[in-house]
């Protein structure tokens, strides 16, 4: 009867919803089966082009995989609008939309990503794409003595597997140095403006979308609106067990491996932890296992003499039996004919090796691409990769919205909770990898530990990398970390988080190092992996207990458990179907820890045995444990001791934390109190006033919290003094006849002059007076009246006398006769002789003789007029004088040539030289001798040239 009045009362309320919302439930599941048949259609089109692009990187497959990736996202923000419009969920609780698969459905639909025009996600997947391009084609080059570009094929080293396999294997530093450069030169670089306009693309999509930013809408993948605080709590907790293992490695690398190299209190250098970005270390097992005579529980040269795994193909098959042997599904047919398992034999062919499973939305296409090698690593690798697959399978028949992970940390999870039981001694042992039995339970139990040491350099190594990884990115997206610091914020990241340093000084001009990652430039997000290392193992210990496990955790192995294969499938079938909360619940129901929350217990659980080793350990060897960041107190209590000095890059990287946080707060805070200071300067009222001590007060205030020590400010205490016995002064010399009732009130005097001089122009500016004609309005060129003082200064009615004008030169210092000068062949040059110029201004002119060797007293006043081109003078001639003094000229130069002539024995005129000097006078030199442009003072070659005027009266 109470369950009949609780259904009656459940249709009452979702009807009276619907009335308001003018929509019925009948209506909107007829919407959603048609959607679902059209959303098929796109999403199987859009993926396979995926799939086809990451097993062959072409032009053609890029394009085809951008249109239909660009056409998903219209296809999701038109289906989004038209629910929006048709369906409104107003009236609903998140309560009512989480119980009700009809409504969630409805909202994921409406919560669509990125909303962006057709050519702006064409332009968004096209910068995707691009840089993933740039990424996979990065090589390295052997010969270096050859251009990047001219690499010979055989001499190109690529990621996977030869940068990969040197990072691993080599404990040269410098080669290890050489690779982690190049591959990060090689990448980043090329991509950092990519970057730029994908952020600036993706944040414009999220905010049409209603989110913040991109970094929101990925978060709000999770439905917890305290993720990003929860994600930070739980680092918290793991933070004294990574601090153990760092401080452990770093000893290691200091003391063993790389001596003088490695300071034993500072971050470690990138490169020297067996993989390219630091965040698996477990390549350097054998040289740090902490005992080195108990056998290795690396089964890969077992695994290349098993005929079970000694190729990649049976190394998938002997995967998809692990899950056979809990009651899974086989993969299908189209999984093993589609999947791309090894590297295709073309080595020019593109394709993606970094291993991704992908589902086609159709129940049958599945499909996984990996460069598989036959060692362990990627044994672990193929079992978290089947389960994505098996996820993919277990809810392939729900809507499509549905068909997903509870969040996406949980897809991650699932693959890695069945390699922790993988990894184990004891199902290595069971399928025949590894020989068990033969140790003494001292041996044992050292076995163990090297075993926790392996599975901590591989889950605890990574916990900070995958933290950071997105709250980089979620700080790029909010602008926290701007674009002028890409790389700079980086590596205080990677500082502050994994004690990680760049092993060589980076620019932040060309550099960008997050690049060198897949899932920077491949727009993948990345906190998943850091919630899918710790859930995992809540979901290992829960699916051990229904196992009937016994012991400590880290030995557990599931295998051929159908009851913990049924556990977990009734999580698997539920998809995104409800908030993971509610898979959380399922998949620990009915065990000692169940809950609905994430937590860090069963990590630490697990590695306890490890941790108790690491402490003892650490204390013998006097290690000290963080590389000298400045955790919170909360924080710092916590931890282990003893603390790190901070130096080096740790000093730098606080204190450009330092600087970035009062950066932030500082601009706004500047920003108010100058506007409020400018405000009073520019309109002085008692509000204004008011408002400006407010802001200085706030403004103290700000930056007293800013201090990070408390100090005497001696030398402003006595700028404080000076500044106000230098105001006394000023006040004195602002009233220098005294303050008293009875002086002048220079206060008021200057404050009246302000106010007039502002009213001139704020309110008297149209006020303009009348204006009277005087006397010379209607003057073009009037003569302007004169003083008896001012008359003498104009002569002839022009006052543009020249500074030689009152000069007196008598006519016989005016005619100077030039003696010829003989060139090289006895002739006389005529260089010598005097020429007569033209001087033209204002349309008057007259002819000047010019000698060469002008009368004392008269040459600086002459060049000094002469030599300026654009001021010429005026100059005039009497016409019958200077014909005269021409023919005296004439005559006696002839004189001077025949004198000449005579007294030279060594050379004799020539008959053409006499006639040039005949008794005929010499032609006057005129104008009409020389071109038409006037000869200066600066032409004459001859010393001195400066030009003389002749019979001239200048005006």
């Amino acid at each position: 009867m109470g369950v009949l009045r609780l259904w009656t009362l459940c249709v009452v309320l979702l009807s009276c919803c619907s009335l308001s919302s003018q929509w019925s439930m009948t209506d909107l599941q007829a919407y959603l089966d048609d959607y679902n048949v059209k959303a098929q259609k796109v999403y199987h089109q859009s993926y396979a082009d995926l799939f086809t692009w990451m097993k062959n990187q072409t032009d053609y497959n890029q394009q085809q995989m951008d249109n239909s990736a660009a056409a998903l996202i219209q296809f999701d923000q038109q289906q989004a609008l038209t629910t929006q419009s048709n369906f409104t969920l107003n009236g609903y609780s998140s309560n009512d939309i989480a119980n009700n698969l009809t409504l969630r459905e409805l909202q994921k639909i409406q919560t669509v990503g990125l909303m962006l025009s057709s050519d702006d996600s064409l332009a968004f997947q096209n910068k995707i794409s691009s840089m993933q391009n740039i990424y996979n084609a990065a090589y390295l080059c052997r010969n270096s003595s050859v251009p990047h570009e001219q690499c010979p094929q055989t001499d190109r080293m690529y990621l996977d597997p030869d940068i990969t396999l040197g990072m691993a294997s080599s404990n040269n530093y410098s080669e290890l140095l050489w690779l982690w450069q190049g591959w990060h030169d090689q990448t980043g670089p090329k991509m950092k403006s990519l970057y730029q306009q994908y952020v600036t693309l993706g944040n414009k999509g999220a905010r049409g979308a209603n989110f913040q930013d991109m970094g929101d809408y990925w978060r709000s993948a999770y439905e917890d609106a305290n993720f990003t605080a929860d994600v930070e709590a739980i680092w918290d907790q793991m933070l004294p067990l990574y601090e153990q293992l760092h401080a452990y490695m770093r000893t290691k690398l200091a003391n063993e491996l790389y001596p003088g190299m490695v300071d034993s209190s500072s971050p470690i250098p990138a490169h020297l932890l067996g993989d390219m970005w630091a965040q698996d270390w477990s390549n350097l097992l054998d040289r740090v296992v902490p005992f080195k005579n108990i056998p290795s529980l690396d089964v890969t040269s077992a695994m290349q003499n098993s005929p079970l795994v000694n190729t990649p193909q049976k190394m998938w098959l002997e995967a998809q039996n692990f899950y056979n042997s809990i009651g899974l599904p086989n993969n299908t047919d189209q999984f093993w004919n589609d999947s791309q398992i090894v590297r295709p034999a073309d080595p020019n062919q593109q394709v993606e090796c970094h291993g991704d499973a992908e589902t086609f939305y159709n129940k049958k296409d599945y499909g996984i691409v990996m460069c598989t090698k036959v060692n362990m690593e990627d044994f672990i690798t193929i079992h978290h990769e089947m389960g994505h697959v098996q996820y993919f399978m277990a809810y392939s028949n729900l809507s499509i919205k549905f068909q997903d992970g509870a969040n996406p940390g949980f897809h991650e999870a699932i693959g890695d909770t069945m390699a922790l039981s993988v990894g184990t001694p004891a199902h290595l042992s069971a399928i025949g990898l590894l020989q068990q039995g033969q140790l003494s339970p001292d041996d044992a139990k050292k076995q163990d530990i090297n075993f926790l040491l392996y599975q901590a350099l591989q889950k605890i190594a990574f916990l900070p990398f995958g933290f950071l990884i997105d709250k980089y990115r979620w700080a790029v997206f909010s602008g926290q970390i701007p674009f002028n610091r890409l790389n700079e914020g980086w590596w205080e990241m990677r500082a502050k988080y994994q004690g990680i340093s760049p092993p060589v000084p980076r620019s932040e001009s060309t550099d960008f190092d997050p690049g060198a990652k897949f899932h920077i430039p491949a727009n993948v997000p990345y906190i998943r992996y850091f919630v899918s290392y710790i859930v995992q193992f809540q979901f290992y210990r829960a699916l051990c207990e229904k196992a009937g496990h016994t012991g400590s955790l880290h030995t557990c192995d599931f295998y051929n458990s159908v009851q913990a294969g049924d556990q977990l499938m009734n999580m698997l079938k539920m998809g995104a179907s409800q908030p993971w909360p509610a898979a959380m619940q399922t998949i620990t129901n009915g065990t000692a820890h169940s809950t609905n929350k994430m937590d860090a217990t069963g990590i630490i659980e697990y590695f306890q045995p490890l941790l108790d080793y690491l402490q003892e350990a650490n204390k013998n060897n006097s290690a000290c444990f963080g590389w000298g960041y400045d955790w919170p107190d909360s924080i710092m209590k916590n931890l282990p001791t003893p603390r790190c000095p901070q130096k080096g890059y740790a000093v730098e990287n606080a204190a450009n934390a330092f600087l970035d946080s009062y950066n932030s707060t500082g601009e706004q805070q500047y920003n108010t109190d100058t506007v409020a200071q400018w405000t009073f300067y520019t309109n002085t009222t008692d509000y204004n006033a008011q408002q400006a001590a407010i802001a200085d007060a706030n403004f103290g205030v700000w930056q007293l919290k800013q201090a990070k020590d408390f100090y005497i400010p001696f030398f402003t205490i006595l700028q404080f003094i000076f500044f106000f016995g230098w105001l006394k002064v000023a006040e004195v010399l602002i009233n220098p006849l005294g303050e008293d009732d009875e002086d002048f009130e220079v206060n008021y005097i200057i404050d009246r002059n302000l106010q007039v001089g502002y009213s001139m122009v704020d309110e008297m500016f149209e006020a303009l007076p009348k204006l009277d004609k005087d006397p010379f309005w209607d003057d073009m060129v009037p003569d302007l009246p004169h003083t008896r003082a001012s008359m003498r200064t104009v002569k002839n009615d022009n006052p543009m006398v020249g500074s030689c004008a009152d000069i007196t030169i008598s006519k016989q210092m005016s005619r100077v006769v030039t003696i010829p000068e003989e060139d090289e062949s006895g002739s006389v040059s005529m260089n010598s002789i005097r020429r007569r110029r033209r001087i033209t201004s204002t349309g008057q002119g007259s002819d000047v003789l010019v000698d060469s060797r002008p009368p004392d007293g008269i040459h600086s006043c002459l060049v000094s007029e002469s030599s300026k081109e654009d001021h010429a003078l005026d100059l005039t001639t009497d016409k019958k004088e200077d014909d005269d003094a021409d023919r005296q000229d004439n005559q006696s130069l002839n004189q001077s040539v025949r004198t000449l002539s005579k007294n030279s024995p060594e050379k004799s005129a020539s008959p053409s030289d006499e006639s040039n000097f005949s008794d005929k006078p010499v032609s006057p030199l005129r104008e009409s001798n020389f071109p038409d442009k006037p000869v200066l003072a600066s032409d004459v070659s001859k010393p001195p040239p400066a030009p003389a005027p002749t019979d001239a009266s200048i005006v």
